[in-house]
């Protein structure tokens, strides 16, 4: 059963289960979703069942009728889909699972193997934020590592000098 979901703040988890084939939403009470917000207009919205999911229609309100953040006039509501009466966001459920797309027709005798004979095309740039890798940088680790290693034997040298031999 379709229904929308209050996900405001202001009316958090309030549940409109949609079982009549025309649904009206709006402020004043002759609504079948009404939602008493000052953003919501008197007669906000229409929703119309068109096959096993609802067709939401803007009712010429003052703040608009948004869906997924775009603003609409008239729009089919799919699963998942986020509803914005005024300032008030609800969320669209339905258990209608759109029907799916066929897959393209593959292409008898497709070649799938000469893609290793490939080149890089020449405007080709590197989109990678570290850049590319130098093979001279790991020579640098190298040196590093071997002055780190002077470095300390030189250290040790003087502290056997000044302790043993040099008075």
């Amino acid at each position: 059963m379709p229904r929308l979901i209050v996900q405001s703040p202001e009316f958090e988890g309030r549940v409109f289960e949609l079982l009549k084939p025309q649904v009206s939403l709006g402020r004043l009470p002759d609504n079948d979703i009404h939602i008493d917000h000052g953003s919501v207009s008197g007669h906000h919205a229409v929703l119309t069942l068109d096959g096993e999911d609802f067709v939401l229609q803007d009712l010429n309100s003052t703040n608009g009728t948004r869906v997924n953040g775009a603003k609409i006039s008239q729009h089919k509501l799919t699963r998942g889909d986020l509803v914005q009466a005024g300032n008030i966001q609800l969320s669209y459920e339905s258990e209608a699972v759109g029907a799916a797309q066929p897959l393209p027709e593959v292409a008898a005798g497709l070649d799938i193997g000469a893609a290793h004979g490939s080149v890089r095309p020449a405007d080709f740039k590197n989109a990678s934020p570290y850049g590319r890798r130098h093979q001279g940088s790991a020579g640098g680790a190298g040196a590093l590592v071997l002055l780190s290693l002077l470095l300390a034997l030189g250290s040790l040298g003087y502290l056997g000098y000044r302790l043993f031999g040099g008075g």
